[in-house]
C-alpha cells in the first residue's frame, strides 16, 4: 500500500525517577513496525488540553493517526472524546470509531446490546449513586468492578463478595475511587479465554488464548486482576500467564469464536478488538468483557493470537493501517460521487425550471390517452 505520514498518539506514560514521562513500550514497538513498512512516523503523547491536542496533531500533518491512547488528561472516561476530535478534524484513525468506543466504555450498555444479539453474559446488578438496576435474578457470590473502566482497573481479590456487607463496602469503594457506577456480576467459576478479532464487517477470529492461573496459590482468586496484568513484582503477575489454548474441543472452540464474533459485531468494532470469555464448569460460555483497541504490545494476547494464526507483528500493524486507509479512500470516493450527483441535480433542476418558464404548456402533465391498451378509462362525473 501507499507509504503514509502517520502520527502515533499515546498516553504520556509514567514518570521515572527524574520526573520524565516514559511511554509504554508498545509505543516504540508500533512505531518500529510502521517504520519497517516504509511509513514516516511521528510519536505524539496526548496532552491534557484540547487546544494543545488539536494544535499538536495538525503540526505533525498526518495522513493517518494510529490511536494507542486510552486516556485524555489521564482520565480514562475521556478516551472516547479523542475519537470525536479526530472525526471532527477529518483525520482517519485506527481502531474503534466514536460509536464503538462509546458503546464499549459502558459495560451495562454493552450487556444490553449483547442481550439483543443473543450473546450470553453473567447476570448483573448496577449500583449508581442515585439508582439500582438489575439485569436478572442474581445471588452471591458477586464480582464487583467499575462499570466504566478497562485494563482491569478496580479488579482485585476483594472484588469477589459473598455477603451484603461486603457488597456495600465494595460498591462504595468503586464510587469513591473511580467516580463510576459499580457493576456486580454473577461470578463465573471456570476457565478464562481471550478471543482476538480483526477486521470490520466480516471479522476474523484468531487463535484462542487462555489465561493460565495454575501458578497461583490456592488462596488467591483466579482472575485477571490489575496486578496480574500490570504489576510485574506481584505474586498475581508471576502466577498467571497467557498461553495459546490447546485443551479445547472443536465444539467449544466453535462456540467461543461465534460468541466473540457476535459480540464484536454487536458493539460495531473495527480493525481489532478482544473479547474476554469465561466458560463455567458446566460448559456455558459467558462474555465478560468486549475491548476495543486492546493492548498491542508484541507479547500481549492479540499479537500472540495473530502470530499463532500466521500473521507476524509487523504485518498485523500494517493490516490495521491498510483497513483504516481503505475506509478513508472509500469515504472520500463516496463524498465525491455524492457531490457530483448533487451538482448534476442542481444543474438539471435549474435548466428544467428555465425551460418550464418559457414553455409551461410543454411541461404540463398530460392525461394518459384513453384509447391505448393498458390505459384506465375514468368515466366523467355525472
Amino acid at each position: 500500500m501507499k507509504r503514509l505520514d502517520i502520527t502515533v498518539i499515546h498516553d504520556a506514560g509514567q514518570k521515572d525517577s527524574k520526573g520524565v514521562d516514559r511511554p509504554d513500550a508498545v509505543v516504540e514497538q508500533v512505531v518500529s513496525a510502521l517504520t519497517a513498512k516504509g511509513h514516516t512516523v511521528t510519536s505524539f503523547p496526548v496532552p491534557a488540553d484540547v487546544k494543545d491536542f488539536v494544535t499538536g496533531i495538525l503540526a505533525t500533518k498526518p495522513e493517518l493517526v494510529f490511536n494507542l491512547a486510552e486516556t485524555f488528561g489521564r482520565n480514562i472516561q475521556m478516551e472516547v472524546h479523542l475519537g470525536a476530535l479526530l472525526e471532527l478534524m477529518d483525520i482517519p484513525f485506527t481502531g474503534a470509531d466514536l460509536g464503538g468506543l462509546f458503546l464499549a466504555q459502558d459495560k451495562v450498555l454493552t450487556k444490553k446490546l449483547l442481550h439483543f444479539h443473543g450473546v450470553k453474559f453473567p447476570e448483573f446488578l448496577t449500583f449508581a449513586p442515585d439508582r439500582i438496576e438489575t439485569g436478572g435474578n442474581i445471588g452471591f457470590p458477586l464480582f464487583v468492578k467499575p462499570a466504566r473502566a478497562d485494563s482491569s482497573l478496580g479488579i482485585t481479590g476483594a472484588s469477589l463478595v459473598h455477603d451484603f456487607k461486603s457488597l456495600v463496602e465494595r460498591v462504595e469503594y468503586i464510587h469513591t475511587e473511580f467516580a463510576s457506577p459499580a457493576l456486580a456480576e454473577a461470578y463465573i467459576d471456570g476457565r478464562e479465554y481471550y478471543l482476538s478479532v480483526i477486521g470490520h464487517l466480516n471479522p476474523r477470529v484468531l487463535s484462542i488464548v487462555e489465561m493460565d492461573f495454575s501458578g497461583l496459590p490456592p488462596t488467591m482468586l483466579p482472575v485477571a486482576s490489575y496486578e496480574a496484568k500490570w504489576n510485574s513484582r506481584t505474586r498475581a503477575y508471576k502466577g498467571t500467564k497467557s498461553v495459546i489454548a490447546t485443551n479445547v474441543s472443536e465444539e467449544l472452540a466453535a462456540r467461543l469464536k461465534e460468541a466473540a464474533r457476535e459480540a464484536y459485531l454487536a458493539l460495531q468494532l473495527r480493525d481489532y478488538g478482544r473479547v474476554d470469555i469465561r466458560v463455567s464448569r458446566g460448559g456455558d460460555v459467558f462474555v465478560i468483557e468486549v475491548n476495543p483497541n486492546p493492548y498491542l504490545a508484541r507479547d500481549a494476547e492479540l499479537a500472540m493470537a495473530a502470530g499463532h494464526s500466521g500473521i507476524p507483528y509487523e504485518d498485523l500493524i500494517e493490516q490495521i493501517v491498510e483497513w483504516t486507509w481503505k475506509r478513508r479512500r472509500a469515504r472520500k470516493s463516496g463524498e465525491m460521487q455524492s457531490a457530483m450527483g448533487t451538482r448534476e441535480g442542481r444543474h438539471s433542476d435549474k435548466h428544467g425550471e428555465k425551460h418550464a418558464d418559457r414553455h409551461p404548456e410543454k411541461h404540463a402533465e398530460k392525461p394518459a390517452p384513453e384509447d391505448k391498451p393498458g390505459g384506465t378509462v375514468v368515466p366523467p362525473e355525472k
